[in-house]
């Protein structure tokens, strides 16, 4: 049977068997026997072996074909123990679990077995990896809620105020000395005339106006 027939007989639905998301890295074929006294009685003929992400998967073969039939092991990687006793590096891996016997897988030289052997020791003995919890989805932002306008009271009609006139500014008047009244000096009184008897003389009558008689 070829490699792409068998393949798509794995990959077939639900005939590995897999779990929800569980995933095939890589497949070959294997001689796989249970270590004890009478492994060298084991059959010789080669199973196939099956390593998906979660799980190491053995699958017997028909006896004329060599075709896949069914799965005959299904051992979680994290519960494996892997250990290299081959002669050579990689090609002979004993799998031991708690409350197994433990079993050996001997590989072949193609690279397809390399690569299950280097995937094995790589993934056996490990946790697996917790699933993170997806980003929460934001929803589109809550709607600001409008302000309300403060509201200005109207003004009341009333009556106007008069402006205050502002009196102006009185300037108080500077008496200036003019060069005429600066140059005039002031009279002096006249004396009174003193006659030589030393009698006072009176003052001379001021002419008056002529007396007017009426006409006859």
């Amino acid at each position: 049977m070829s490699r792409e027939a068998t393949e798509r007989r794995l990959r077939a639905a639900g005939f590995a068997r897999l779990e929800p998301d569980e995933q095939i890295v890589i497949w070959c074929r294997a001689w796989v026997s249970k270590i004890g006294r009478f492994q060298r009685f084991a059959p010789r003929w080669r199973d196939v072996a099956v390593l998906t992400d979660r799980r190491l998967l053995l699958f017997g073969v028909g006896h004329f074909t060599r075709r896949p039939r069914r799965r005959v092991l299904a051992d979680r990687l994290d519960e494996l123990a892997v250990a290299d006793v081959g002669l050579h590096p990689g090609r002979g891996l004993q799998c031991s679990r708690p409350g197994r016997s433990p079993m050996l897988i001997e590989l072949g030289s193609d690279p397809w077995s390399r690569k299950v052997g280097q995937e094995l020791q790589e993934r056996a003995g490990r946790q697996p990896q917790a699933v993170a919890d997806p980003p929460p989805v934001l929803g589109p932002a809550p709607a600001e809620e409008p302000v309300a306008a403060i509201e200005t009271p109207p003004a009341v009609d009333g009556p106007a105020e008069e402006p205050v006139a502002t009196p102006p500014a009185v300037d108080e008047p500077v008496e200036v000395a003019t060069e005429t009244e600066a140059a005039v000096p002031e009279e002096a009184p006249a004396a009174e005339a003193t006659p030589v008897g030393g009698a006072p003389v009176a003052e001379a009558a001021a002419p008056g106006p002529p007396d007017e008689s009426p006409l006859p």
